[in-house]
């Protein structure tokens, strides 16, 4: 693969690669410890190399098509803004047919980009493995608040990451619209609390054990799901806590607001 990696991630298909998930749900709890300089702290939450158990890409974003939504920054330890393939550049290199942009509700962030301006002009070409392996990761998104109460949907019975929960994800109005995989303790954990924040990730073409929708405000067919990250969001920087899929009309009637944003 010619690609350059950030932690274990390649950056050339970095939209698919986020979408990876731990066989044991509580490994990605239990992260790695790397070096940053001349100190130590854990992987970031998002990749999958710093999980202390094995990884899987799971069936529903593995055997379909994708389409990003979201582009894609590296950030360097002296604080440079790096553009990574941008969506539009990204998409000449796989084929798209089956996907028609004006069939569908346009989730793309909205608004201009606002990236913190660039200390230096830097590319990615120009950054070692050695100096990439302490930059961050960061992205032009958009938020918005769904919520969890800790109903699920029946796993399919060649399901086989049986220690997840396939937790409902709802709207404002309590109308199902999509689903996210966690943790059991989950199940607890949504009773002290039910709306979340979720973040865009990209499109895919199709999806597997998402809850029935009312078709008649949902009208289900290819590429109507988009993935989401649930992450928990302090000034900007937000730590992945899972991943799932809402139905892109709910996505835009929730209101998503558009930022840039730093994953750790």
């Amino acid at each position: 693969m010619d690609t350059k990696f950030l932690h274990g991630i390649p950056v050339l298909c970095i939209d698919e690669a986020l979408l990876w998930m731990a066989r044991d749900p509580s490994g990605p709890r239990r992260r790695k410890i790397m070096m940053v300089g001349k100190h130590t702290e854990p992987f970031p939450t998002w990749t999958w190399a710093g999980w202390q158990n094995y990884c899987d890409y799971m069936t529903e974003f593995g055997h379909c098509s994708i389409w990003p939504e979201v582009e894609w920054f590296i950030i360097t330890i002296a604080g440079d803004i790096i553009p990574l393939i941008p969506p539009k550049a990204w998409r000449t290199t796989r084929p798209f047919d089956s996907f028609c942009p004006s069939n569908h509700k346009d989730v793309r962030p909205t608004g201009t980009l606002s990236v913190p301006s660039l200390r230096t002009p830097a590319t990615l070409a120009q950054i070692s493995p050695r100096d990439l392996e302490m930059c961050s990761l960061g992205c032009w998104s958009s938020i918005a608040p769904f919520q969890l109460h800790g109903n699920t949907v029946e796993p399919d019975e060649d399901y086989e990451l049986s220690q997840y929960v396939n937790l409902i994800i709802s709207d404002s109005k309590f109308i199902s619209v999509g689903s996210i995989r966690m943790d059991p303790t989950w199940l607890e954990a949504v009773e002290g609390q039910t709306k979340f924040e979720f973040m865009l990730m990209l499109r895919a073409s199709q999806f597997d054990s998402v809850p029935k929708l009312d078709e008649t405000a949902f009208p289900v067919d290819e590429w109507c799901f988009i993935n989401v990250m649930l992450v928990e969001l302090r000034n900007n920087v937000v730590a992945r806590l899972g991943i799932g899929v809402i139905y892109e009309n709910a996505w835009v009637a929730a209101n998503p607001i558009s930022t840039f944003m730093k994953l750790r």
